[in-house]
């Protein structure tokens, strides 16, 4: 049960931001970037179902900061690039805690081999 040790972390929720999808220079100079926070602290992971409500957590979330960043993207299949980037993103953010968290245990004196 690795994975249930992303619910005791000390700050529950994946940083979810937009790619943004700037067609010229200068409106890449006026984008503003478009982030949320997907909380996870109260699932465990380790199960499908709570697996499962985290993935449309972080769907939900793409869709949203992905249309405020890019309102023109609605339709268009630059829109599940967006979404994509922004959620393989928060997954390696997730992969990232996961690998703090153990590592912080193997380091504790509190494991003993």
């Amino acid at each position: 049960m690795l994975l249930m040790e992303t619910t005791m972390l000390a700050r529950p929720a994946l940083f979810l931001a937009a790619a943004l999808f700037a067609t010229t220079a200068a409106r890449a100079e006026t984008l503003t970037p478009v982030s949320t926070d997907v909380a996870y602290g109260d699932l465990n992971l380790s199960h499908a179902d709570d697996a499962k409500v985290l993935a449309t957590r972080l769907a939900a979330a793409a869709r949203e900061v992905c249309l405020t960043a890019n309102p023109d993207l609605a339709g268009k299949p630059e829109m599940k690039e967006c979404t994509d980037t922004a959620i393989n993103l928060a997954m390696a953010q997730l992969v990232n805690r996961l690998d703090q968290s153990v590592r912080m245990h193997l380091a504790s004196d509190t494991i003993t081999p």
